[in-house]
């Protein structure tokens, strides 16, 4: 829209211009301003009426703050979309590194079934001999334990970093 506005559009003629240009929801959200301005609403208004996620609001907000104040508005409008590409960049780096998380404690969880089953294919019978033993048993029995706890912990670390997460 500011460079609508800077080539000369008004903010109405802006704001259809955008609206027509896609058909992702804020397209759509924007195709809402515009039938509300059409049907008489004032133009903060309709913003506000359409204002229903956090870049709309954000828009709507800017809009009525460049009309209020009689700022410039396309200047607004610049500074508003660069303040929302760095938080989607944010949010972006923020579920890669959840991602990175959760295959980290699958493959931590995995480890020591991965190398049991290797030690079994290798040489079956070392397996077989350790758990012969009452002190293999045992260790077998204190391992499975710690196994155990290291997934509980696991499991409460990522839901304590996912939680309240919207996907």
């Amino acid at each position: 829209m500011a460079f609508r506005l800077r080539a000369g559009e008004t903010l109405p003629q802006a704001v259809r211009g955008v609206s027509e240009e896609g058909s992702t929801p804020a397209h759509e959200s924007l195709k809402g301003v515009v039938r509300a301005y059409e049907a008489g609403a004032p133009l903060a208004q309709a913003f506000h009426s359409q204002a229903s996620g956090s870049e709309m609001e954000r828009l709507a907000a800017t809009v009525e703050t460049g009309l209020s104040t009689g700022s410039d508005l396309p200047s607004l409008l610049c500074h508003s979309a660069e303040v929302l590409s760095r938080k989607r960049s944010l949010i972006k780096e923020a579920q890669a590194k959840i991602t990175e998380s959760r295959l980290t404690a699958v493959l931590l969880i995995a480890l020591p079934w991965i190398i049991g089953a290797i030690t079994y294919f290798y040489d079956p019978a070392l397996i077989s001999q350790g758990l012969s033993s009452p002190r293999g048993r045992a260790i077998l029995a204190s391992s499975a334990g710690l196994w155990i706890v290291g997934v509980v912990l696991i499991a409460s670390a990522l839901s304590t970093v996912t939680r309240g997460r919207s996907d």
